[in-house]
């Protein structure tokens, strides 16, 4: 079966199942790196929220009628658990006061994100970019998402991009704390793999929520304490948009070995849309300043 179809009969099946309270529709939504995703929206009559849920995941093409039935069964069912514990308060995102306690950066690769830049408030930093969201919080939620913020949100609440950076780079800290950790350690949480001691101090950097973690590299009081615990420069490697990897200079031996080791690494276990770069940064003990090297 081919996607188009899938789609159409899955959105009819849904439609079957959820009634006509709700009025379905597909979607298509081009996320981080140019990654489109085909989306199902539902809004319930007299509702503000529709949620979105991506079934891209869920094709395969030997799929059959009854496969498609099953699917459609199972992402309304999904729906109407998410509406249940949808934001009620959706107002006071329209409230630039309650906004800018709530704002946060996430660091984009620049040229693979061009269309998204057209339309949304950034600065550049290197060969990346600085975008803004706001972290949705809501009890009913379970935890925490985020909005991407666009032109017409920024018209809308009657501000600018030179606002936005200052209200996030400060709420964002209070928020997403950063967070360093010896690689080893992490290894151990994410495979139960003890490495035991390291002799390289090879530091994982993120956020206490480990989402846009790789915008830690611009948190100052971050880069510096690792730049005091290794008392020298060091290369910053991105790892993802959720997170870098610090490694002192003097551990490494050859640049075009490290640059096309990170490139190996973001082609075979990075998906595209957590991809940051193929390049390699370097905090300059000297100066304290981040350049870019290549």
């Amino acid at each position: 079966m081919e996607f188009k179809k899938y789609a159409r009969m899955l959105l009819v099946k849904m439609q079957l199942f959820m009634g006509k309270d709700y009025e379905l529709s597909i979607k298509e939504v081009t996320k981080n790196n140019n990654v489109v995703l085909t989306g199902v929206m539902a809004k319930k009559k007299g509702c503000a929220a529709y949620p979105t849920i991506y079934i891209d995941e869920y094709y395969c093409d030997d799929l059959d009628e009854t496969d498609v039935e099953y699917l459609g069964m199972k992402i309304a069912s999904r729906f109407l658990e998410l509406e249940d514990s949808s934001p009620k308060n959706l107002e006071r995102y329209f409230d630039f006061e309650y906004v800018r306690t709530h704002l946060a950066i996430k660091l984009i690769n620049a040229d693979a994100n061009k269309d998204i830049l057209m339309n949304a408030p950034y600065r550049r930093f290197h060969n990346l970019a600085m975008v803004y969201y706001y972290i949705v919080e809501d009890e009913n939620m379970g935890g925490r998402g985020s909005v991407l913020i666009h032109n017409s949100h920024m018209n809308n609440w009657q501000t600018n991009e030179e606002q936005l950076y200052e209200e996030a780079i400060v709420c964002m800290k209070t928020m997403l704390p950063y967070k360093l950790s010896p690689i080893n350690e992490v290894v151990k949480q994410l495979s139960d793999i003890d490495y035991g001691e390291l002799e390289v101090p090879m530091y994982v950097l993120t956020n206490t929520s480990n989402f846009y973690g790789a915008a830690c590299m611009l948190y100052e009081e971050a880069i510096k304490e690792y730049a005091e615990l290794v008392k020298e420069s060091f290369f910053i490697l991105p790892s993802s948009i959720h997170e870098l990897i610090l490694l002192p200079q003097s551990q490494v031996k050859d640049m075009n070995d490290l640059l096309l080791t990170v490139t190996e690494v973001n082609r075979t276990q990075v998906s595209k849309e957590d991809f940051l770069s193929d390049s390699v940064y370097l905090y300059d003990f000297n100066d304290s300043q981040i350049h870019w090297m290549c």
